[in-house]
């Protein structure tokens, strides 16, 4: 699990670029590692992660400990068949701008909607092809990539 924290993720999360590479890592699921540390603990641990946020983006108008508390526990109630893994790399996105801009204010809803569109929403293809504005070659590269 430290691995996966804020500040040790990107070695292990450094050569995932899609969703389908963070999936095939064993890392356990936020349900697993309830009833293995307890809903507090990994609440806390949860926590980590957007206080992580707040800091990396500079945010004048910090989410509250409170508010950090109820996000956490609305990512852990809606999606706890994650792993610890798929959090830290869709965090790791929103540092990369994967999800969109800040304009220098977060909140609950704003994270929550990062982890909607990484379930339910905006594949890793599209995503790429945004951001990044690929060439015709990486394009067939990422296409050979996902027939794997």
């Amino acid at each position: 699990m430290k691995a996966y924290e804020p500040r040790n993720n990107r070695s292990v999360l450094k050569n995932i670029k899609l969703a389908g590479e963070v999936k095939r890592l064993e890392a356990p699921s936020l349900d697993l590692l309830k009833n293995e540390i307890g809903e507090k603990l990994l609440i806390k641990y949860l926590s980590l992660f957007i206080s992580d946020i707040q800091d990396f983006f500079n945010i004048e108008n910090k989410m509250n400990e409170n508010q950090i508390i109820q996000t956490s526990e609305f990512i852990l109630d809606d999606f706890q068949n994650l792993t610890i893994a798929e959090v830290s790399y869709i965090f790791q996105n929103a540092k990369k701008g994967f999800y969109g801009e800040l304009y220098n204010r977060i909140g609950g809803q704003i994270i929550y909607q990062w982890f909607v569109k990484y379930k339910y929403g905006d594949d890793d293809e599209k995503l790429l092809r945004e951001k990044y504005k690929l060439s015709p070659e990486a394009e067939r590269k990422l296409q050979e990539k996902l027939k794997k």
